[in-house]
């Protein structure tokens, strides 16, 4: 794609990819809090005048970088965000990006404990916004005793990504004990037990 095709410019693209590759690397070998601007700079090769350019501070390009990451993991599955297995298991995306954050938990441990703990969880939770954004469309979830249930669709999307990145933080931290396609379907489900009838589109 070229640049008037993307709308960004190439050189731009090849900066935020060396400084996220830079990051990443940094933060696999050391603790967040050992890592400084000049570190980061020198390893990919960019001024650090050219950092702030892109981001206000070493915080936000490590969190943006972990972000990153796992959005690499989500599209490398093979459907989309959206594939409603038959068996009502969880979609494969899901089911990557558990098992992703458990081959690099280290990582993750040290984005989600450390000084850009907030900054990344907030931008995950705005990342799984998107995604409940997404899922609004697909057919409602069964409700038992027929019982119809009515919700604003922006309050939902809300409650469902805050509860998600709440506990994927905390499976994060806490070392894992079940393999993440069970985590991935203790999430589906939940997903779909608490989505309404009824959506009121507000």
């Amino acid at each position: 794609m070229t640049k008037l095709e993307s709308g960004v410019d190439p050189r731009v693209e090849r900066t935020r990819e060396a400084l996220f590759v830079a990051a990443i690397q940094l933060v696999e070998n050391r603790d967040v809090s050992e890592i400084s601007i000049k570190d980061i700079s020198d390893s990919a090769g960019v001024s650090r005048q050219a950092i702030y350019a892109h981001f206000p501070d070493r915080d936000h390009l490590l969190a943006d970088s972990a972000i990153r990451r796992m959005s690499t993991a989500i599209a490398a599955a093979q459907d989309g965000p959206t594939y409603l297995p038959e068996d009502g298991s969880a979609p494969q995306t899901l089911v990557a990006l558990i098992s992703h954050l458990m081959e690099q938990s280290t990582f993750y441990r040290r984005i989600f404990m450390g000084p850009t703990s907030a900054l990344a969880v907030g931008e995950l939770s705005r990342q799984n916004h998107r995604h409940f954004e997404r899922l609004m469309d697909l057919p409602a979830a069964p409700i038992p005793d027929a019982v119809t249930r009515e919700v604003a669709e922006p309050d939902l999307i809300e409650f469902l990504a805050g509860g998600s990145t709440a506990l994927t933080v905390r499976w994060i931290i806490d070392p894992p004990s079940e393999p993440p396609a069970v985590l991935a379907n203790r999430l589906w489900s939940l997903w779909m037990t608490l989505r309404p009838t009824s959506v009121i589109r507000v």
